[in-house]
């Protein structure tokens, strides 16, 4: 761990990322303590993972493929108003079903 030289006869260890430096202040008895940043991490995904399907024909069940390659969040839409619906998701399918036929819109994410 390398030393900080602090102007004067002060020296202080820096941990490793992720460990806080201690500083002994002028001022009796008090400490500053300040945390050392680690490194920069990788990248993430690109935030456009979702997918937007819309049923504008009436139907009992909705089925709906997706390449989201995880099992996604679902919301279901009708007439701009989300609603409760019987939802089943695989990471490459999602089926809806309603008692009724019924048109609109599901948000996967």
């Amino acid at each position: 761990m390398p030393d900080v030289v602090l102007g004067g006869p002060r020296t202080v260890t820096v941990p490793r990322p992720g460990g806080i430096v201690v500083i002994p202040s002028p001022a009796a008895g008090r400490v500053v303590a300040l945390p050392v940043r680690g490194p920069v991490g990788p990248a993430g995904t690109s935030g456009d993972s979702a997918v937007i399907h819309d049923q504008p024909v009436a139907a009992g069940t909705w089925t709906i493929g997706h390449d989201l390659g995880r099992l996604p969040v679902v919301a279901v839409y009708i007439d701009d108003v989300q609603v409760e619906a019987d939802v089943e998701v695989t990471t490459t399918t999602v089926s809806i079903r309603f008692t009724n036929p019924t048109s609109g819109t599901a948000v996967l994410s």
